[in-house]
């Protein structure tokens, strides 16, 4: 418990570190953020409704793998690889459904917005994917199970240019595949 504590400690001081800016980025962060928040709201509710980001509904079947969790997009606030707690239980259906089907294999794919650099965006997309693999593997997902990748702003699901086309772009994409080859 120690370690665990001690873990997330670091964690935070990591995240902390690395989220470090000027007063004139956290004021502009944080009207990011307020403006955010009735957008990521309705991501959400998009995403629980099962839709991803472009409106397609995603049944349990929509990837060619029966039993798959509906919603497989979880969204992030801007400049952020924070996980919010009203996607505990999405990340924690998918572990249970990879924990039930280990010959299934997952594909964490992450992304930014357009703000930023290239280089940026991508470590940031990184950082997101592997924020979710994390919390997958905390509730018991093998690490054989699970691939990262980033795209950085390179694949927005909106390609506007507004607040509420950048919370659909923040984003890691849960995509399955059926055995070992991905």
């Amino acid at each position: 418990m120690k370690i665990v504590s001690t873990l997330l400690t670091l964690l935070l001081a990591v995240s902390l570190t690395a989220c470090g800016s000027s007063p004139k980025k956290d004021a502009e962060a944080d009207a990011a953020s307020k403006a955010n928040s009735a957008a990521t709201s309705d991501a959400n509710a998009q995403g629980a409704n099962g839709a991803n980001a472009d409106g397609q509904t995603l049944k349990g079947d929509a990837q060619g793998i029966a039993g798959v969790p509906s919603q497989t997009v979880i969204y992030f606030d801007y400049d952020s690889s924070q996980i919010h707690a009203t996607d505990n239980s999405v990340i924690d259906s998918h572990a249970q459904y990879l924990m039930a089907n280990p010959n299934n294999r997952v594909r964490l794919e992450g992304h930014a917005d357009e703000r930023g650099s290239p280089e940026y965006n991508l470590a940031l997309g990184e950082k997101r994917a592997h924020a979710v693999r994390s919390s997958l593997n905390i509730l018991g997902v093998k690490d054989d199970q699970m691939q990262t990748t980033s795209y950085g702003e390179e694949s927005p699901a909106d390609a506007g240019h507004n607040e509420t086309s950048w919370s659909k772009n923040r984003r890691v994409q849960i995509i399955y595949s059926n055995g070992a080859s991905q």
